[in-house]
């Protein structure tokens, strides 16, 4: 209740965090973490990622009922991307991933997280307009895992989502030159609506 208070009075905080300095909030800044984690239910990690699934179909649902109509085929790109976090030594699956920012010399690689985004590529209304993306799926690679593994999860989840605007649709899916290979082309090659072009 605390930290409600803290939230309907708040006037200046920006950040979770901030709500503890609220005059409102009498517990300390750690209480914030707890009364989150406990609004949180504990299900089974299989039942979490079912659930995980249909919130981000429900999404994709919402995002593509306000994007133009394609003329001949639906666009999307997959691209990975990683958040440097060396210095989270608690953070839970940190893994050595891709980073070139930085590294002045040294080896393109930070500890942190690795994401997996796909984003939809609509037409450009009229010319001159600027291309815009939009993404409709983003998901962590894990250090289990892989980005190419995921990236292929994430489209079999976007195509077979029976309440998207593209369902049944023919869609064409652009990645850079890391995801031309076997494993990844094999896999989708069984989409059959779908074409995948790599650098």
């Amino acid at each position: 209740m605390d930290l409600m208070d803290a939230l309907a009075s708040n006037r200046n905080g920006q950040s979770v965090v901030e709500l503890s300095l609220n005059r409102a909030f009498r517990q300390g800044y750690r209480s914030v973490y707890a009364a989150i984690d406990a609004l949180t239910p504990r299900v089974k990690p299989v039942l979490e990622e079912v659930e995980r699934i249909r919130q981000e179909e429900r999404l994709q649902a919402v995002v593509g009922s306000v994007l133009p109509e394609p003329a001949a085929h639906w666009v999307f790109a997959v691209d990975g991307l990683s958040l440097s976090r060396p210095h989270a030594a608690t953070l839970h699956d940190r893994g050595y991933v891709h980073w070139t920012e930085g590294s002045s010399g040294g080896p393109p690689v930070t500890v942190g997280h690795g994401y997996s985004l796909v984003a939809a590529l609509p037409a450009k209304a009229g010319a001159g307009e600027a291309p815009w993306a939009v993404p409709v799926s983003t998901r962590r690679v894990g250090t289990h895992t892989d980005a190419l593994t995921v990236a292929c999860e994430q489209m079999e989840t976007l195509l077979g989502n029976e309440t998207a605007a593209w369902q049944g649709q023919l869609a064409v899916l652009v990645a850079d030159s890391g995801y031309g290979v076997a494993p990844f082309l094999g896999r989708l090659a069984e989409e059959a609506k779908l074409v995948t072009v790599t650098r």
